[in-house]
Formats: C-alpha cells, structure tokens, sequence
C-alpha cells in the first residue's frame, strides 16, 4: 500500500481503502513506546545499566509498558483482520507464512549474523548462539502462528464465539502446562514459540492468543453498531469499572507485584487476572484513543499516524536491527554499569525516529518490499 494515497474520509474514524485513524494511532503510540523495553531487556542482560535514575524502578516501569505495548499490537491487528479486503482462510494462511518468514530473516539479521561473526573474529561458541536465536520467539512468529491457527479455525467454520472461547481454554491451559526443561537452548527457544519455557519464551501462542481474537471480535461489534461513539463509550466504561476492580481485587489478594509483567514472576504467561486486567486497559484505552482521533484535524498529524501505521512492520524490523546492533557498540565503547539508565527513555525516542525515516526511503523499501502487510 502506497501511504501517499491514503486519504481521511472523516477524521477520527474511517480512512480509505478500510483504515481506521484511531488504530493507526494506537500502532503509533505502540511503535513509539517499543524501543525502550527491547534497549533496557538486552543493555541489562550484558550488566550495561546498573545504576542511574530510574534504574532501580525500571523492571516495574518496563515490564508494565511492556505489556501494555505488545497488548495493543495484537488487540490492532485481531482489529485490521476486520478491515481487509481479503479475509479468506487461505489468504490468513498466506500471512501467517509471510510473517513467519520475515520474522526468520529478522532474527537472522539482528543477531545470528553478529554471532556468527563473532564465532569467527572471537569465539566459535558464538555460533551456537547464532542458532539459538535463529528459532527465537519474537512477535512476528507469534503474528504468523496466529495467522495460521486463525487460517485453520475459520477453515472449520468456526463462529467468532468459538474462536474466542478456544482462546480463552488455550489461555488457561497455557498457565497450567509445566514447562519443558530442555539440554540445550534452541530447542527451547523453538518449543517457546508455543507454550511458555523461559523467560526467552516470548509470547507463546498458547497464552497470547486471545488478545488479537478479543480485537477482532471488539471490531466486529463495532461495525455493527449503529451508535459507534456510544458503542465504544460503554465498552471504555466496562474497561475502566473492570480495570478498578481487578486492580482492588489483585491488591487485596497481594497477587499485582508478580503481574509487574514480563520481567516479574508471570513472564509472558498468562492467567484469568492478568488477560482481564489487560483486556480492560485495552478497552479504557481504545476509548481514548477513538474520542481523541474525532479532534485531529491537522492532515499532517494525520498522514504521520497512517505512514506509520502503514510501515509497522519496516519499523519493526528497522528498530530491532538499530538496537541490537548499537547496543552492539555500546558494549564496545562503554564500561559496565555505566549509568545511562534515563537514557534510555532519549535513545528510544531516538531509534524510533531513525527506523521511522528509514522505513520511508526508497532503497529500503525496495531491500524490504514485502513487509507491508494489509490488515496489519
């Protein structure tokens, strides 16, 4: 999809050509938040940020927003399912495949080839870690399992009422299935694709399932109704009244620290409280979102939130490659527990920019012609 041919109908809901300015706020806001947590998850792991404001909260600032991010990339895109044109099982399947291929790459990219290179300048052990993360779970394996578990699903005719209530069983079994213990690291990176194994497990299908489907039904409802503004009114009153009374009920039980997400005991599994609490927060926040779209006129604004959107997976891809790469330097140039804690929230912002104006250049969209994904 061209963005320069993508023009408002009416601000704040409907674009041409099925886009929705609201969601393409929400893929924005989340694109925009995303480097700090994958920065501060590879700078901490190789002890690069041991001190400096606000390292000490930075696990609970992070593994919050963390959630909060991934949560909205797959809540959008269970959305755009709603919106293309071409909604057939086998097209999803063909996305699935594409997403998966490009996550390969992607992993090949940001890290197998450093190690690799690494194996033959320093340390040919290096090389078994180019193969670890050539299989490891990242969000675009996740995107292309969902695609194909989705494919598959509406194969058999399943109702959307189905789907969701496979996803919620899949949700709650993920929480109760031991994980695997494995001699060696690929094989666990690879299984972590789809049920949780480790901390390296990132959003395993089992448990992440439910948050596209959960979008995808949201849009659905909204396409129906024939009050939207107030549809989406009472679905933001549910979030906040359910987000206040998770929140009591967790406090209460001393259950929320585990829940500071991601980085806390839960990792990236999932339970009832923590998919609720999520879901409420989505709806709360969606609300915003749509009501403040309604305001912006400036075309401007507008055509920045859709290029964006339109790049997601360019700047994905972009992003990764910029942060692993500099952290890459920075373990070369600086000293450990160097204290650039607060920096992280300037190198964020930083990478962003740069994976935002690389993404629209014409050399790299033609290295990356495949990455724009409708419905995504």
């Amino acid at each position: 999809m061209n963005e320069k041919n993508v023009t408002l109908e009416n601000p704040g809901c409907c674009l041409k050509r099925s886009r929705h300015l609201y969601l393409d706020i929400l893929k924005t806001i989340a694109l925009i938040l995303m480097p700090l947590p994958h920065i501060y998850e590879i700078a901490d792991g190789l002890e690069m940020l041991e001190a400096g404001f606000p390292f000490e909260r930075m696990d609970t600032i992070l593994g919050v927003l963390y959630l909060f991010i991934t949560s909205l990339f797959l809540f959008s895109m269970g959305c755009g399912l709603v919106l293309t044109k071409k909604n057939t099982p086998a097209e999803y399947a063909r996305r699935g495949l594409k997403l998966l291929l490009i996550g390969f790459v992607l992993n090949i990219v940001r890290a197998a080839i450093p190690y690799i290179l690494m194996g033959l300048l320093i340390d040919p052990s290096c090389y078994i870690e180019a193969l670890n993360w050539m299989v490891l779970s990242d969000i675009l394996y996740f995107d292309g399992l969902f695609f194909l578990l989705f494919a598959l699903l509406k194969k058999l005719k399943m109702s959307d009422w189905m789907i969701l209530a496979v996803a919620v069983v899949m949700m709650i079994l993920s929480h109760f299935i031991p994980s695997p213990v494995f001699s060696t690291e690929a094989p666990g990176n690879l299984v972590g694709n789809f049920i949780y194994v480790n901390n390296f497990s990132s959003f395993p299908l089992l448990s992440w399932f439910i948050y596209p489907v959960i979008g995808y039904i949201y849009q659905k409802k909204y396409d129906v109704a024939q009050n939207k503004d107030k549809f989406v009114l009472k679905a933001g009153i549910a979030g906040v009244a359910g987000l206040i009374f998770t929140t009591a009920v967790l406090l209460l039980t001393n259950t929320m620290e585990k829940r500071y997400f991601l980085w806390g005991e839960m990792g990236f599994r999932m339970d009832i409280p923590t998919t609720l609490l999520t879901v409420f927060v989505m709806f709360a926040y969606m609300s915003i979102i749509y009501f403040v779209a309604k305001c912006i006129k400036a075309k401007s604004l507008q055509n920045f939130f859709t290029t964006t959107s339109v790049n997601i997976n360019r700047i994905y891809c972009i992003h990764w490659v910029l942060v692993n790469y500099g952290i890459l330097a920075w373990c070369m140039l600086a000293e450990k527990g160097t204290e650039w804690g607060g920096l992280i929230f300037v190198i964020g912002i930083v990478i962003f920019a740069s994976s935002w104006f690389l993404a629209k250049l014409k050399f790299i969209k033609k290295i990356l012609p495949t990455l724009n994904l409708k419905g995504m």
